[in-house]
């Protein structure tokens, strides 16, 4: 990254968020010379819960349908040679913990002569999972056991 540009900050907000709920963030992030992109997920529906049924197209989209809607807007960044900071909130994460992938890291791209790339990501109050991993087995352990099991020493993004 150039010691004059600021890496473009993406933005995954949580299952009960809207992008407007980080308007602040980015508003503050932008007046320091940021670029930001926070764009809805597509598993976040407006539609009132009284409304759907099991057979309502909304009920049968996955974490995968966000991972497939943001991956070509992340792309399209890393391919433009932006530096990129992903942010992910609560269930962002999960969304966060599938989207990047290691050729889209700046090391990746610098390996292969090519400017941009993913700087770092960041798990605000936030799900972090191994790539493949489901957030259903984790949060329904008996009480028994820890909420999630963590150990730093086994966590990699890639």
């Amino acid at each position: 990254m150039a010691a004059s540009s600021k890496p473009t900050v993406f933005i995954i907000h949580g299952a009960f968020h809207q992008p407007a709920h980080f308007d602040a963030v980015k508003g503050v992030l932008e007046t320091q010379g940021y670029e930001v992109v926070a764009p809805q997920l597509r598993t976040v529906i407006s539609v009132p819960t009284d409304q759907l049924t099991a057979e309502s197209p909304e009920t049968k989209k996955t974490m995968y349908d966000d991972v497939d809607y943001l991956r070509p807007q992340l792309v399209k960044l890393v391919e433009a040679g932006k530096d990129v900071f992903l942010l992910g909130h609560s269930y962002g994460g999960t969304v966060l913990s599938e989207l990047v992938t290691r050729e889209l890291t700046v090391e990746s791209k610098k390996a292969a002569s090519q400017k941009g790339g993913v700087l770092g990501l960041l798990f605000l109050c936030a799900f972090m999972l191994r790539k493949g991993e489901s957030l259903i087995p984790g949060t329904h352990k008996d009480l028994g056991s820890p909420f999630v099991d963590f150990n730093v020493s086994s966590i990699s993004p890639w």
